[in-house]
């Protein structure tokens, strides 16, 4: 059986993997997202389902506004003595780790275990004489540096920290940026997969040595060359069931984010080559296709459609920590008006990711009260679809501000598309306060190029753009005085050219 990459071509970053049996889990980035950090289950790498997350929501008051970018960065996974353990930076406030018996249950509260401010990235190891270790690499807008990979001795069971860290590479030379680090122990040595080179255009290297604190020596395993896949970033080393392994990463996509791909991978001279080299003595370079890892299909899939029956699917999440009191879910998702503000800030929304390069969403909205229903695209900049009494608003909103764009209102002809038929909205059609709202994705020359739809028919047209550290992201949300009511939230997956589907 063959897969096609990318194997999530949705926004989970800075992915890490573990085996535990014949089962795969995997750990993301969720930034400033609540819930927190998203556990996905495979059986063979390729097919995934969205199990759960780690935390309902950020520890710290400072998230209850919208912090763009912060939150949860790049944590690590492992199982060991019959528990699983998640570490993860806070950005700015240290190593937090969560941990559970039950992976498909819930997670322990989390605990601060490094204190340092500019730390990222943590992942521990285990070794044979009982002791733990974690690599660590450095934020430079709050250490003040980077470049370095870092380890800690620390208790077995992740509650106490032992002395100071200790460098043990330093990339400024050979492997600059060099971040994302995961420690492993193959034959004799010890080994500390991390990209380098910066997100975009950087690479895979990997540094080993016989001794846990170095000297450790370093091989770039796997860069892009001549393949359509920039920047293979960090990941995860998993090993298989049949004594193989596979690598996990993710290549940056603009507005579509961060997204996940699998490659083959093979030890050679103690060198674990990622990807498909051209040489056996060089690195290897990302490929657009492959072997199912594990000969299985399972038909996993994430469903990022919801029907608002009587909760909501796992697939949503906040911007800030907000509560739950300001919506509802029985036979259809009520939120309620928040107070007139930018959209760029509004904690108070339902997001998901974009779930494919092309893809359509449909939503029913009907507004009750003074106030207007949105469906809209987040990133850098926003743009919001607006349901309100009389009219429909298309709104752009960033860090600077929120303004209207283009009104239409009801029993008007007139739509930005300057009488175009198909996107005329006819007034037969329209009831005050109620329609269809739609969303229209395609990649087109790498862009993420998006139309509104209202009932079904073209209305505005606009490029997404990525967010801080993160792609865009599809909303829902109510201002005003009154509520909006959502129901049937279809998501439809189209085809793909295919210049584009890589």
């Amino acid at each position: 059986m063959r897969y096609r990459n990318p194997i999530l071509p949705a926004d989970f970053s800075d992915p890490d993997v573990i085996r535990v049996g014949e089962d795969f889990y995997m750990v993301s980035s969720s930034f400033n997202f609540n819930p927190c950090i998203p556990v996905l289950h495979s059986v063979n790498l390729v097919e995934w389902e969205l199990i759960g997350y780690v935390m309902d929501n950020l520890p710290l008051d400072i998230y209850k506004k919208v912090v763009h970018g912060g939150g949860v960065w790049a944590p690590s996974i492992r199982y060991h003595n019959g528990t699983f353990y998640c570490c993860f930076p806070l950005y700015g406030y240290g190593v937090w780790v969560c941990e559970t018996k039950d992976i498909y249950g819930k997670w322990s509260a989390p605990r601060r275990l490094l204190p340092f401010e500019g730390l990222e990235d943590p992942c521990p190891i285990w070794t044979d004489d009982g002791k733990c270790y974690m690599a660590v690499a450095f934020c430079i807008s709050k250490a003040g540096f980077n470049s370095y990979i870092a380890v800690y001795e620390v208790s077995p069971d992740l509650t106490e920290c032992y002395g100071d860290y200790k460098i043990v590479y330093d990339g400024h030379n050979d492997n600059p940026c060099i971040e994302g680090p995961k420690f492993y122990k193959h034959g004799d040595y010890y080994y500390i997969y991390a990209p380098a080179g910066g997100v975009k255009h950087g690479w895979q290297t990997a540094l080993r040595s016989k001794n846990i604190y170095g000297p450790y020596e370093s091989k770039v395993v796997m860069a892009q060359d001549d393949s359509k896949i920039n920047g293979p970033h960090q990941g995860a080393l998993v090993d298989l069931p049949d004594g193989g392994y596979a690598f996990v990463h993710f290549s940056d996509r603009g507005a579509y984010g961060r997204i996940t791909y699998l490659q083959p991978a093979e030890w050679i001279n103690d060198w674990c080559i990622c990807g498909k080299p051209k040489y056996r003595i060089l690195n290897g370079s990302p490929t657009g296709e492959g072997e199912y890892p594990v000969n299985i299909q399972s038909g996993h899939k994430i469903d990022y459609s919801d029907c608002f029956k009587d909760k909501l699917s796992p697939v949503w999440q906040t911007p800030a920590v907000c509560g739950s009191d300001w919506y509802s879910v029985k036979d259809g998702l009520k939120i309620k008006g928040c107070e007139p503000t930018n959209v760029y800030y509004l904690d108070k929304c339902l997001t998901q990711r974009f779930s494919a390069y092309n893809f359509k969403v449909s939503v029913k909205a009907e507004i009750k009260g003074d106030c207007y229903a949105a469906l809209a695209v987040t990133g850098s900049t926003c743009y919001s679809l607006c349901l309100f009494n009389d009219r429909i608003e298309k709104r752009v909103s960033d860090a600077n501000g929120e303004k209207t764009v283009f009104t239409t209102y009801y029993g008007s002809r007139f739509s930005p598309f300057n009488g175009r038929k198909d996107a005329e909205i006819p007034p037969e059609n329209m009831v005050n306060g109620k329609a269809e709202l739609g969303l229209m994705v395609q990649k087109i020359n790498g862009k993420a190029l998006c139309m509104f739809t209202i009932d079904g028919r073209h209305w505005s047209d606009f490029v997404a753009s990525a967010g801080r550290w993160i792609g865009a992201r599809v909303a829902l949300c109510c201002v005003g005085d009154g509520e909006a009511v959502f129901k049937d939230y279809v998501v439809t997956e189209l085809p793909v050219e295919p210049e584009e589907n890589f």
